[in-house]
C-alpha cells in the first residue's frame, strides 16, 4: 500500500526487519531458508527493494551466548528501491559495533554533493544479433590510433560509442518492441490454441518468442536497475586500515598500499588466460565503466580480441616499462 502511495519517488526502508535474506547471513547452521526468509525474499522482490552500498559490521545482530554457544545474524538493513539508488548515487550505510545493545546501530549517510552527469553509455546485448554489428565494430576498429596499447583499445571503444548509439536507436525504443512482440505472441498461441495442427501458426509462435528472447528482459529496465544497484554496492564508502583505524568519506582514497604490496598482486598473464577470463563472465556483466558488457566482446573477439589481450598484459607490465622509460 505505501508502495503504491509513493510511487515513482525515491523510498528508502531501514531498521530491523527480525529475519534474514541468505543462508550466510547467520552462523547458525542452515541447510534451506525458512519460510520467514522466503516470505521476506517475496516481499522485497515484489517492492523491487535491494540493498545500498554498506560497510562496517556484516552481522547486525547477536544473541547474548550462553556458556559457549551464541549466534550472529544479519537482521538489520539499509534498502531502497530503484529511483532511489539512481537519484542518490553516492548514499551508503555504515553499521557501527553494537556494544551495550543486541543490534548494531545504522547510520545513512547522504552526502549533499552531486553534480549533472549525462546519462553513460550503455551497450544493450541485442544489437549483437544485427546483421551490420560485426561490420561496424570492424570499421572502427581500422581506425589507427597511437599509444599504449591500453589507451588504443579505450579510444577505438570510445570512438565506436556513436556508431552503436546510432544501431541501437535504429532498432526503436526496446521496451515498446518486447510488448509488442508480447501482444503478437499472444495472438500467435491463441491461433495455435483453435488449430494445434497448423505448422504455419506453430513457426510464427516459434519465432515470435524468440524475438522476444532476443530483444529479452536482460535489457528491460530490471537490468539496469541490477546494474545501478551494483555500482553503487560496489562503491568503496568505508575502509579499516592495517592499524584498525576507521575511514569513511574523502579519506578513504588516501588509503592505500605499499609498492612491495601492490608487486605481489601482479603476475603475468596468458592470452588463454585473458579470453577464458572474458568469456567466464556473464553476458549482462560490464567489465569496467566504460558501458560495454561481456557479450559485446564475445561477439567481437575476432576483431577485438588482440587489441584487448595486449592492453591486459600492458596493464600487469606497464610500471616495470614506465620505470625504463
Amino acid at each position: 500500500m505505501h508502495r503504491g502511495f509513493v510511487g515513482n519517488e525515491p523510498w528508502l526502508l531501514m531498521g530491523d526487519f527480525n529475519v534474514s535474506l541468505r543462508i550466510d547471513e547467520s552462523t547458525a547452521s542452515a541447510s534451506s531458508s525458512s519460510i520467514a526468509m522466503r516470505e521476506f525474499q517475496e516481499c522485497v522482490d515484489r517492492l523491487s527493494m535491494s540493498d545500498i552500498n554498506c560497510s562496517g559490521f556484516r552481522f547486525t545482530w547477536n544473541q547474548r551466548p550462553r556458556a559457549l554457544s551464541g549466534t550472529l545474524k544479519k537482521i538489520d538493513r539499509v534498502m531502497g528501491n530503484d529511483v532511489f539508488i539512481d537519484r542518490y548515487t553516492n548514499a551508503y550505510a555504515v553499521f557501527y559495533p553494537y556494544r551495550i545493545s543486541d543490534h548494531c546501530p545504522a547510520v545513512i549517510k547522504l552526502p549533499l554533493t552531486r553534480s549533472a552527469k549525462p546519462k553513460p553509455f550503455r551497450f544493450a546485448n541485442f544489437v549483437t544479433h544485427h546483421e551490420d554489428f560485426k561490420q561496424i565494430v570492424s570499421n572502427a576498429w581500422v581506425n589507427e590510433v597511437r599509444g599504449h596499447a591500453l589507451f588504443r583499445l579505450v579510444k577505438k571503444l570510445c570512438m565506436l560509442k556513436k556508431p552503436m548509439r546510432k544501431l541501437m536507436w535504429c532498432k526503436g525504443n526496446i521496451h515498446t518492441k518486447v510488448v509488442e512482440c508480447r501482444a503478437k505472441l499472444d495472438v500467435a498461441q491463441k491461433h495455435l490454441d483453435d488449430d494445434p495442427f497448423s505448422i504455419q501458426k506453430l513457426s510464427w509462435s516459434v519465432k515470435l518468442l524468440r524475438n522476444i528472447m532476443k530483444v529479452g528482459d536482460s535489457n528491460s529496465r530490471f537490468f539496469h536497475k541490477v546494474v545501478k544497484s551494483k555500482a553503487n554496492r560496489s562503491r568503496i564508502s568505508a575502509v579499516v586500515d592495517s592499524n584498525g583505524n576507521f575511514i569513511e568519506g574523502s579519506e578513504v582514497p588516501k588509503n592505500t598500499i605499499s609498492d612491495q604490496q601492490a608487486a605481489l598482486m601482479i603476475r603475468p598473464v596468458t592470452t588463454l588466460e585473458i579470453k577464458e577470463a572474458f568469456f567466464n563472465i556473464g553476458d549482462s556483466k560490464s567489465p569496467g565503466p566504460d558501458g560495454y558488457s561481456a557479450a559485446f566482446f564475445k561477439e567481437g573477439w575476432d576483431i577485438v580480441g588482440d587489441d584487448v589481450v595486449q592492453a591486459v598484459k600492458e596493464f600487469f607490465s606497464y610500471r616495470a616499462n614506465a620505470k625504463r622509460c
